[in-house]
């Protein structure tokens, strides 16, 4: 790496400490502070592994309900700087070329300060920002091919790890590196079920699996990397041919500083300190407590380093009432990042590191990245080291 480009890419964050808190009185909802909501035996009742992508993420599960981080320290991770828009999508273009796609019939070419797109015949690809981040879908294909392949049996999951971890090795090479102490790991498959039914709802739906998606994901030391960041998604239609693929991808290299993480009961406490529900929600459920560091994914990608998390995905139900004065319940999602260092770094695009740190009040002031906002004036600055430092 170049010495002067160095100085550029060096965190200017301070460290804040983080009184821990001792008492549950301001929870959200009762029902986390129950002994049952993270027991790990209780979430393995519930959620049974049915092959063996899923048994990965049900032994994270395990693994973040019983230990939380799996490690007392992680050093924190630099993103490197992609090869720009304009080369990742001529790069793009050629790997598309060798999947048979006729790129000479690109209509236009679009462009704006988020993303680089590639109008084609029947198919579309984008770069977005830095180029570390990419989206190519063939929608002509699916569409001419979708009654035919409603008429062939799904891939199995391991087919598709087998065809994804060749595809990435052989196509998509170029765009995902791996560092020393990182590997590719498979991380969910999701398949694309059409359903369709007579107008007058007489006859039985009918179902047909049409294609499906192979997601894979990475680690760094043993620690899982979560999160909408260092993903890749590889789209197979049931004949096995790829008519798409994500990535979000950048090259991650240690910063040279550890970053101390906190007990489980700790992480426990934050994540319900931070959780959206008001307390009067009821059927409150975990869903998935999963700990490793936090990659936000391209779009929310600023000057912070890249920290230690655990993901806390949970429902509840509210009362609702419709607008014919029906009465009944609103399931609702959440899923919160839960910052799981002992001193958390400020990050202008993390809302609960915000919250943790300065309160509630402070992510509605929070702006854009960049913006001379309330919290950014109470972040402070210090350099912290960069990759060549012996600190």
């Amino acid at each position: 790496m170049n010495p002067n480009s160095l100085t550029k890419r060096m965190l200017v964050m301070a460290f804040v400490g983080l009184i821990a808190q001792s008492s549950l009185s301001l929870a959200a909802n009762p029902a986390m502070e129950e002994a049952h909501y993270f027991d790990p035996d209780a979430y393995a009742e519930r959620n049974k592994p049915s092959h063996p992508i899923s048994e990965y993420r049900f032994r994270l599960n395990q693994t973040s309900l019983r230990e939380g981080m799996p490690v007392t320290s992680a050093p924190l991770l630099w993103r490197e700087s992609a090869q720009g828009s304009d080369e990742v999508m001529n790069n793009l273009l050629d790997v598309l070329s060798r999947m048979g796609i006729d790129i000479k019939s690109v209509k236009q070419f679009d462009q704006n300060k988020r993303q680089l797109t590639a109008l084609g015949d029947g198919w579309k690809l984008k770069v977005y920002g830095d180029g570390s981040r990419a989206a190519f879908r063939n929608y002509r294909y699916m569409d001419e091919k979708e009654y035919a392949m409603a008429k062939l049996p799904p891939l199995k999951p391991e087919q598709l790890v087998e065809a994804g971890s060749r595809f990435i090795t052989e196509v998509l090479g170029k765009h995902i590196l791996l560092t020393e102490g990182e590997a590719l790991v498979p991380f969910g498959v999701q398949y694309q079920i059409n359903v369709q039914q007579s107008a007058d709802g007489k006859q039985a739906q009918e179902e047909a699996t049409v294609a499906a998606a192979v997601v894979f994901s990475r680690i760094f030391n043993d620690v899982d990397i979560l999160g909408k960041g260092s993903k890749i998604a590889i789209l197979y239609a049931n004949d096995g041919t790829v008519f798409g693929f994500d990535f979000d991808w950048p090259v991650l290299y240690p910063a040279g500083v550890d970053q101390k993480v906190v007990s489980l009961n700790e992480l426990k406490h934050r994540a319900i300190k931070v959780s959206s529900l008001e307390g009067h929600e009821v059927n409150v459920q975990l869903e998935r407590f999963e700990c490793g560091y936090y990659d936000a994914g391209q779009k929310k990608r600023g000057e912070a380093p890249m920290q230690p998390a655990c993901f806390h995905f949970y429902s509840a139900q509210s009362k609702a009432r419709a607008e014919d004065g029906e009465s009944g319940f609103l399931t609702m999602a959440f899923v919160d990042a839960v910052p799981a260092g002992s001193e958390i770094i400020a990050d202008e695009n993390w809302d609960t590191a915000l919250e943790l740190l300065y309160g509630p009040e402070a992510v509605p002031e929070r702006s854009r990245p960049g913006d001379s906002s309330v919290v950014r004036k109470k972040l402070g600055y210090r350099i912290l080291p960069g990759k060549d430092s012996n600190i």
